[in-house]
């Protein structure tokens, strides 16, 4: 149980950069059996 955070930073070749921070917290019900699906995460240019 508990939060943690972490930053990234993406770049896209040509100089330009944006940082990100992610918080995830696991609370007290989270002992079920992991559930593993496949995810991809996309977005459009200049779209924040």
């Amino acid at each position: 149980m508990g939060t943690d955070t972490f930053t990234y930073t993406i770049s896209d070749g040509n100089g330009g950069t944006d940082t990100a921070t992610v918080s995830v917290t696991v609370g007290p019900n989270a002992n079920d059996a992991p559930d593993a699906i496949n995810d991809i995460a996309s977005t459009t240019e200049d779209t924040p």
